[in-house]
């Protein structure tokens, strides 16, 4: 079971995302490949800037649904490779003059809400996104 016992997680979400998982198996095994990179660089915690379980599960399974891959390889690559060089993140200017760069992420199960979330650091996501990238591109 993906996300059980998750305090701030809702029923239906733990539902949505299972019942994904069955008809996508392999987003388990991305979702966790993911969720340890963000781990080792502490980004996993969404009260430090880092993405919400859901949050990753969503950016996931849209990928999954766009594009069709032989190897989980591929896909873990193209995803560190739209997210870490390629995704144009939105941008804000704040009334004292800094720079915010923000995810959105709608989420399926409520339109008005935006799983990218306010606090998510987006600068130090995509540096390791962009490391993956690089990393796997250069081992080839």
């Amino acid at each position: 079971m993906f996300l059980s016992g998750k305090k701030n997680i809702t029923s239906r979400y733990v539902a949505y995302t299972n019942e994904v998982m069955s008809y996508y198996p392999e987003i388990r095994i991305i979702y966790y490949t993911v969720r340890r990179l963000l781990a080792a660089k502490e980004l996993h915690d969404h009260k430090k800037g880092g993405l919400k379980a859901y949050a990753l599960f969503l950016l996931i399974y849209s990928m999954r649904t766009q594009y069709c891959y032989n190897y989980i390889s591929q896909f873990v690559e193209h995803f560190a490779y739209y997210y870490g060089v390629g995704y144009e993140y939105a941008c804000e200017v704040s009334e004292e003059g800094e720079v915010e760069y923000k995810i959105n992420i709608k989420d399926p199960l409520n339109s008005d809400n935006n799983m990218g979330g306010k606090r998510t650091d987006i600068a130090a996501l995509r540096e390791l996104f962009q490391k993956v990238y690089y990393g796997i591109n250069t081992s080839n």
